[in-house]
């Protein structure tokens, strides 16, 4: 969770404000960025490789600075629209979890070309 402190804070923030679906979809979304995170790094250790970081020159696989960036915006957004709170909140949970899925299936996609390559 090093790199997500910001989108931490948000969906901690949002749960705490306004609880209810939209603060409840962040939270798990970022729930399962961690633990695609940790899972991947698993894989890797196991399989003796390097797989792709939050470096990516993606926006489905942005992580690092490109998301915590989008959050800060995100919060920007519902300091100034506080009425969108659960359609900024929602977004920004959509986006997490695309990213997690997104990186996932790239780790799984690595890891058996790996394996079938062996």
């Amino acid at each position: 969770m090093e790199g997500s402190w910001i989108r931490a804070a948000l969906a901690l923030a949002l749960a705490w404000r306004a609880p209810g679906g939209p603060a409840a979809a962040l939270v798990a979304a970022l729930l399962l960025e961690i633990a695609v995170a940790r899972l991947t790094a698993l894989a890797a250790a196991r399989t003796g490789t390097a797989l792709p970081g939050p470096e990516l020159d993606s926006l489905i696989l942005a992580g690092g600075r490109g998301a915590d960036l989008a959050a800060a915006l995100a919060f920007a957004a519902l300091i100034l629209w506080p009425d969108r709170l659960p359609l900024i909140a929602s977004a920004l949970a959509g986006l997490t979890a695309m990213g997690a899925i997104a990186r996932a299936s790239l780790a799984v996609a690595v890891v058996r070309g790996l394996r079938d390559g062996a």
